[in-house]
């Protein structure tokens, strides 16, 4: 059962499932429009996990998770209910201040994380009394908590150097930001980062696929986002919007 709320911008469910199994690879990512962010609590259910490139940990009843919706992620639970709320990624970079918390598990027993649970619960609670701009008004308040929560939790339990993970997860950052640029290459890439060749492709082993692949279906996925969203637009204006340099590069984003 799936119960949506929309508040604006961000969209809140309420989720009720039995056992699953979720795995979003990056050839899955970069097939799909840019997305945000999503904040989970988990309100019933045995103990789940949750895995990312460099980590695994598990999910427990009344524990929050935040998760980015342009990294990869694997989750495995049983059955359970949980509310989630889908946030834009603009709305809440700046509170982020360039942490990520991508699969952030955070206790709501104590300090922030019990702060943050507790005006989620009131907000949930209280959702359907509130009008239009009383709901946006709470939220406001809420989902800053909520990030302070999520940061405090990452630069806690993870190292502060960067690594070849925190590599390729700005690289793939910057291609997401960039995509429109028709320059944008694996060479363009090597010259902003300052990396060599080898460089460049030992970053992205972990990947599915190497950076050129990567960059093309990236510009595919907002290429289809665009002519879903306005029809009427030319398709040799939403080839060269997206950074391919031909109308005929574009044919497979063509719905």
């Amino acid at each position: 059962r799936l119960d949506l709320h929309a508040v604006g911008d961000v969209t809140i469910s309420r989720c009720r499932s039995d056992a699953m199994r979720l795995r979003r690879s990056l050839a899955r990512i970069s097939r799909e429009p840019p997305g945000g962010y999503v904040f989970q609590f988990f309100l019933s259910g045995e103990p789940g996990v949750v895995r990312t490139r460099h980590a695994e940990r598990p999910l427990r009843r009344g524990e929050m998770l935040a998760l980015d919706l342009e990294q990869p992620v694997e989750m495995e639970r049983p059955a359970y209910e949980a509310v989630g709320l889908f946030v834009p990624r603009e709305r809440i970079d700046a509170h982020l201040r360039g942490v990520d918390i991508h699969a952030s598990v955070v206790s709501t027993s104590e300090g922030l994380g019990s702060l943050a649970s507790s005006w989620a619960s009131h907000y949930l609670r209280q959702l359907r009394s509130l009008n239009v701009d009383e709901a946006a008004q709470a939220l406001d308040t809420l989902l800053p908590l909520l990030c302070a929560a999520h940061v405090q939790n990452a630069q806690r339990s993870r190292p502060a150097v960067a690594g070849q993970e925190d590599l390729l997860a700005r690289l793939l950052a910057f291609i997401q930001t960039h995509r429109g640029d028709p320059d944008l290459t694996p060479g363009s890439l090597r010259q902003a980062f300052g990396l060599s060749r080898r460089q460049l492709y030992a970053a992205f082993e972990p990947c599915e696929e190497g950076p050129a692949t990567l960059i093309r279906r990236s510009r595919l996925a907002a290429a289809r986002a665009e002519l879903v969203q306005q029809p009427a637009t030319g398709i040799a204006q939403v080839a060269y919007a997206r950074g391919f340099n031909r109308p005929s590069e574009f044919g497979p984003a063509v719905p």
